[in-house]
């Protein structure tokens, strides 16, 4: 039994960087793509995934957007977000539009796919990045937003063992 997966980002070498990833996991597969929360909303239509890992920020129709859309009619998908934005509209925005998780995309790899098995099996994941944000109840996104950046640049990030060094 594998878990159907659909990818929804706008950026064409993200989703294949994406796909090539988890085909990794024999336990998932991925079934389609899309570019934005329109063309989400015809995939899971015509596709029928179990997960779908979506972007928050996109053209024509952000993830937040999509993610109502889609549970309005398929309440049995689970949304995983994955973004490069972690300010409190957007975690809140995601998880309010009812994702069952929300990770960071200088996530892991590893942690991405634990974080597809933990919503498919029916249970919540959020990212140690937004874990905070999503528990807050005062303050406001742009402050959240420069703890962040601040964050990132007095912390190195850390490496991982499957990192291709390109050298000219």
């Amino acid at each position: 039994m594998s878990i159907k997966v659909l990818i929804v980002d706008d950026h064409p070498v993200f989703r294949t960087g994406l796909r090539k990833l988890l085909a990794a996991d024999t336990e998932i597969k991925v079934i389609g793509e899309a570019g934005d929360g329109l063309e989400a909303i015809e995939a899971v239509k015509s596709h029928h995934p179990e997960v779908v890992v979506m972007d928050v920020a996109m053209p024509n129709m952000s993830g937040i957007e999509a993610t109502k859309q889609i549970l309005s009619f398929s309440s049995n998908v689970k949304i995983l977000a994955l973004s490069i934005h972690s300010g409190k509209r957007y975690v809140k925005g995601m998880l309010d539009a009812g994702a069952s998780g929300y990770l960071v995309k200088d996530t892991a790899p590893d942690e991405l796919i634990k974080a597809i098995h933990k919503v498919f099996s029916g249970d919540m994941y959020l990212g140690s990045a937004v874990t905070n944000i999503a528990l807050e109840k005062t303050g406001t996104d742009e402050t959240t937003e420069s703890h962040l950046v601040l964050n990132t640049k007095l912390n190195q990030p850390q490496l991982t063992q499957d990192l291709i060094f390109w050298e000219h």
